[in-house]
């Protein structure tokens, strides 16, 4: 490949990561009473490092690593959990009240997903 496509690709990564992360810390520090706000700013935060990792990757011209691919599903995984926390603030009960079942209940089972995911797959 070219050296002006890796550098366009590795700059781009590389900005990409820099907004995420101001966005997930600006998120994490000033968004109070919010609900979403852990699981928005860890989805910001796991995609400032997934643009980071596919930066450093483009940077050494290394078109796949399983390394990018763990931190692509940690990617996805954290947006479908804020996605989740969404929905259960969206639907709401007969009395106007937001449904907390979603957001009680499962914070916690996915947790336990992630770290039983994390010990097959680091091991």
């Amino acid at each position: 490949m070219p050296s002006n496509v890796i550098n366009i690709a590795a700059s781009c990564y590389a900005l990409a990561a820099i907004g995420f992360l101001a966005l997930g810390l600006s998120v994490l520090s000033g968004w109070h009473g919010r609900v979403q706000r852990g699981t928005l700013s860890a989805a910001c935060l796991a995609t400032a490092a997934w643009a980071a990792a596919l930066g450093v990757d483009a940077a050494r011209e290394i078109l796949w690593n399983t390394g990018t691919a763990a931190l692509e599903v940690l990617r996805d995984g954290t947006w479908s959990l804020f996605l989740v926390a969404l929905l259960g603030d969206w639907r709401s009960d007969a009395d106007g009240q937001p449904a907390r079942l979603i957001l009680g209940r499962f914070p916690r089972r996915a947790r336990d997903c992630w770290r039983r995911a994390a010990s097959i797959c680091c091991c």
